[in-house]
């Protein structure tokens, strides 16, 4: 699913206080139709070309589901080659949420010189070419690089900091959005748990239901994905989640502290893709992104020629879960107050954020 021109977020307004928000797609379209009829091999490499956002763990996705209803299951080999592609684009995405995306244009203008080779030493991690060794290899050369770069923004150790609010420049650089959020730690808090089950077991529960990834994609989903609920067990996420809930800041604090782990852990296939076959021509895949449960579903025929060939394929984002899709996005944004229209907007902004939508977002700001 994708879409077109982006999202706006709508938010009616009262007395500088949010009273009501909603979501609305500008333009959905299923971008997978253009799959249909195509070989997988040429369906897999499409893939990449179709999200712009995300496009490895896309790839990874239609990969593990593809070849398990070829091969029956997802190979050992294979596996890991995707894991490791998945979690050198989280990586990837983690650097650019919180030093290209978050960070004010004031201090990147002052921090490019810095900045600029650390990214490019990232986007290394994603080379297709790289064996097991030659990738871990990298990871610790980008995990004490970026590591250091990150956790050298705050006071004292990084934890302590975010547990407390405390930090060293509250207004500039990589800790702004921490410091806005700071003071209000219950912002954005989500009315639905996070997703606790196994990849495995999230895939065997579609099958033993019959659910159809189709039926699923309509929504409402009653819980959230991405670092937050995968986090929820990690020492400062749980103490969060604990005193603040999942709020706007936890789920900024989580992707941090998962980027974090990302930087150090060798990738583990399970926890990162999984796929099941349900039938012999057909199967589902689960990838866990950056921003949380990317879901491929595919049926493989052979076409009159004898050669395969996709019939059907559905995809399930993790923007539709956690947002397009979710009542608890619109809850999430109610109530925000703030004493002028700007900082209103700021905070509403901030909130959004925090899902990390894969596409471009526009708040519409209403008067009552």
């Amino acid at each position: 699913m994708g879409f077109l021109g982006g999202i706006t977020v709508n938010l009616q307004v009262q007395d500088l206080k949010v009273e009501k928000a909603s979501v609305h797609p500008d333009k959905e379209v299923k971008a997978e139709q253009i799959l249909i009829g195509r070989d997988p091999v040429e369906a897999i490499d499409l893939i990449g070309d179709l999200f712009a956002l995300c496009p490895h763990s896309q790839r990874a996705a239609a990969e593990a589901a593809i070849s398990t209803v070829i091969e029956g299951a997802l190979s050992e080999d294979l596996g890991s080659v995707l894991a490791r592609s998945i979690q050198a684009e989280r990586i990837a995405e983690g650097f650019r949420y919180f030093v290209l995306q978050l960070s004010p244009t004031s201090w990147k203008a002052k921090n490019t010189a810095n900045f600029v080779p650390l990214w490019k030493l990232v986007r290394n991690l994603e080379a297709k070419d790289l064996t097991e060794p030659g990738w871990l290899t990298l990871q610790e050369a980008v995990s004490n690089r970026l590591g250091r770069y990150l956790k050298n923004a705050f006071e004292g150790t990084w934890e302590n900091d975010l547990l407390n609010g405390t930090f060293k420049n509250p207004c500039d650089g990589l800790l702004t959005v921490f410091s806005v959020l700071s003071r209000h730690r219950t912002l954005g808090w989500s009315s639905v748990p996070p997703l606790k089950i196994s990849n495995k077991v999230f895939l065997e529960n579609l099958k033993s239901t019959r659910t159809p990834l189709e039926k699923l994609a309509k929504g409402p989903f009653d819980y959230f994905t991405g670092a937050c609920a995968r986090m929820r067990n990690a020492p400062l996420t749980s103490s969060l989640l604990r005193t603040d809930g999942p709020s706007a800041y936890t789920r900024f604090v989580a992707r941090f502290e998962e980027l974090l782990q990302d930087l150090q852990s060798k990738p583990v296939v399970s926890e990162l893709v999984s796929s099941l076959r349900l039938s012999d021509t057909s199967a589902v895949s689960i990838v866990q992104n950056s921003r949380g449960v990317l879901l491929h579903y595919v049926e493989i025929t052979k076409s009159v020629d004898g050669k395969n060939a996709i019939a059907d394929y559905c995809i399930l984002t993790p923007t539709e879960i956690n947002v397009t899709k979710a009542p608890s996005f619109d809850k999430s944004l109610v109530g925000i107050k703030a004493p002028t229209e700007k900082e209103l907007e700021e905070l509403a902004n901030l909130v959004t954020l925090s899902y990390d939508p894969c596409t471009e977002i526009k708040l519409e700001i209403n008067h009552a």
